[in-house]
């Protein structure tokens, strides 16, 4: 089996991977999923520049070449994100076999296979972990909130 479909990993992408306890593959993606954001980010403290100078009738300085540039940058991310939804999409179950097959022979290992210790620790270690999902998703919002106040604080002080 070298690919098939994984909705979850699909939609909800690193969120998925630390569900399923593959920290290191949900990490490399949550990093990816932050850079990506920054050119969203520069064009939205340069957009609201824009936006209170039309309302506020104030010469506030904005870089309409930088929005562009974001502006297209932001058209070639979403491409991406779209490549890579796909292909976690397509290689999530066949990279969580791996994860559990190695998870299992680790297990199997340190306690000797068959015994008793050793099914408790693969029913253990085989769980999901929810918790971690809902740790990653405070991290997120508060890095949204954070941005937004950064972004909020220097519009401001231009006022």
């Amino acid at each position: 089996m070298l690919f098939s479909w994984n909705w979850s990993a699909f939609f909800l992408n690193f969120f998925y991977f630390f569900y399923r306890k593959m920290y290191l593959v949900g990490g490399v993606l949550m990093l990816v999923s932050m850079v990506t954001m920054i050119p969203s980010v520069v064009f939205t403290n340069e957009y609201m520049k824009l936006f209170l100078q039309s309302i506020t009738g104030q010469v506030i300085p904005y870089n309409e070449e930088l929005m562009i540039q974001m502006s297209s940058i932001q058209q070639y991310i979403r491409i991406g994100q779209m490549a890579l939804s796909l292909t976690l999409g397509m290689f999530a179950n066949k990279l969580y076999l791996n994860h559990a097959q190695k998870v299992i022979r680790k297990t199997k290992e340190e306690f000797g296979e068959g015994s008793p210790a050793c099914l408790t620790g693969i029913a253990t270690r085989g769980r999901t972990n929810m918790t971690m999902v809902l740790l990653v998703l405070c991290w997120m919002i508060f890095l949204y909130f954070a941005i937004s106040f950064a972004i909020t604080n220097n519009i401001i002080s231009i006022l």
